[in-house]
């Protein structure tokens, strides 16, 4: 820790090796699905990795400190689907799954064109190894296997940058892009 405290991205990277698998483990056994138990992994380091001059090693292991922070990702995601089960329930909701030819209709009856103009320019400011795994994954709809492979990088390393692109779009929009703003 000492040392990507330092700034040796590297040794971030041996404390991910170290503990990716096991983390994966934990969102697994907690009922996260496979792709949120990956997404879940790679918000966890994100995070991680943004708040790491906060780590005091006189507080504790770096592993329960990453831990504590995938204890708290998964508190959110738990929270979030319950809250939206619990809505639907409360409505008497039911969401049925769309066939092929529902989910082209209602891509056809969407107009995001207000969006992509503040999209489009923003994914232009990412760094381009973040730009590229954006646009793989969001725009273009490829699987993170996919994506690695396009990339030449290891799966993990994909969603590492989606997740980090997103969050750097996030941050350069702002506001919700989807919201309007009359």
């Amino acid at each position: 820790m000492a040392a990507t405290i330092a700034g040796d991205a590297a040794a971030f990277g041996e404390f991910y090796v170290r503990h990716g698998t096991r983390l994966f483990a934990y969102f697994r056994a907690r009922g996260a699905s496979t792709q949120d138990a990956y997404d879940l992994v790679s918000e966890t380091f994100a995070t991680a990795f943004q708040s790491i001059a906060g780590f005091d090693s006189e507080r504790g292991e770096p592993g329960a400190w990453l831990f504590g922070i995938a204890k708290n990702m998964h508190r959110h995601y738990a929270r979030r689907g319950a809250v939206e089960t619990r809505g639907r329930r409360r409505m008497e909701l039911t969401i049925a799954p769309l066939s092929p030819d529902e989910l082209d209709a209602l891509d056809d009856s969407l107009d995001l064109s207000a969006v992509r103009r503040r999209v489009d320019p923003a994914i232009l400011e990412l760094p381009p190894t973040l730009r590229d795994a954006v646009r793989l994954r969001c725009i273009d709809g490829r699987n993170y296997d996919e994506i690695a492979t396009h990339l030449g990088v290891l799966p993990a390393t994909a969603r590492k940058r989606v997740s980090r692109g997103l969050r750097q779009l996030g941050d350069l929009l702002g506001d919700n892009p989807f919201e309007r703003h009359d």
